[in-house]
């Protein structure tokens, strides 16, 4: 998960709105493997480590 002070200090709203989407997949993660939908995991797995990898291109932590 994504510390909250680097959600505030980046100004860039594209930045901004994928770390909450980023945010919002965590938590869609954590609820299908605890009592969710087990399916969707390997999914959601490969699509949050795509946003992550995007994320990093955009600030430059890559």
């Amino acid at each position: 998960m994504l510390p909250a002070k680097d959600m505030s200090e980046n100004q860039d709203p594209n930045v901004q709105f994928l770390q909450k989407t980023i945010l919002d997949m965590e938590n869609e993660l954590s609820n299908a493997s605890f009592g969710g939908d087990r399916q969707k995991i390997p999914l959601l797995m490969k699509q949050l480590k795509e946003a992550r990898r995007i994320l990093a291109k955009m600030t430059g932590e890559y």
